[in-house]
């Protein structure tokens, strides 16, 4: 698994599937019926990755249209706990990037504003624990002690797989 010292780090998964998907993402899914939304979304993770996470904070939820019809995604940040990965039926790579090259990478404009909603929830972090970020104003300035700090803290804190749980018809 890749690390680095001054910087998060997210997947991003180049998708080609029956010459359909070629584009850059973050993994995501469908929830199956007997499935809460944050296990459908562990799950579809680890079958996309290979990687287990634990959760961390959830993030908001995307709604956009495909062929016509409305989907609606919710995510979360988690960290990377176990695994590798495998090319697969449904993605033949991922990468691990900084925040700017994750940008530039990814296919949709609403995956890279989701990027700049991870560094929110990563910035105003608190605590050792970085699987429970508590919110903080937003003027205040980043910690420099906790799950951020030291050279090894971004990676432990922000080796995270952005984590999507559920892709299907928004119910109004």
């Amino acid at each position: 698994m890749p690390t680095c010292s001054n910087g998060p780090f997210r997947a991003r998964l180049h998708r080609w599937k029956n010459g359909c998907h070629d584009d850059w993402s973050h993994p995501k899914g469908k929830v199956k019926p007997d499935e809460d939304a944050l296990t459908g979304a562990l799950r579809e993770v680890e079958e996309e990755t290979g990687h287990r996470c634990a959760p961390g904070p959830r993030l908001p939820t995307v709604h956009y249209v495909v062929n016509g019809r409305s989907k609606q995604v919710s995510y979360w940040a988690a960290e990377v706990t176990d695994g590798h990965f495998t090319p697969n039926d449904e993605v033949d790579r991922i990468l691990w990037l900084d925040p700017a090259a994750a940008r530039d990478r990814l296919t949709q404009p609403r995956d890279r504003e989701l990027v700049d909603e991870f560094l929110t929830a990563l910035r105003h972090a608190q605590g050792a624990n970085a699987r429970t970020l508590t919110p903080r104003s937003p003027r205040a300035p980043p910690h420099r002690s906790g799950p951020c700090s030291g050279p090894a803290g971004p990676v432990r804190a922000s080796r995270n797989c952005i984590s999507p749980h559920r892709t299907g018809p928004v119910r109004r």
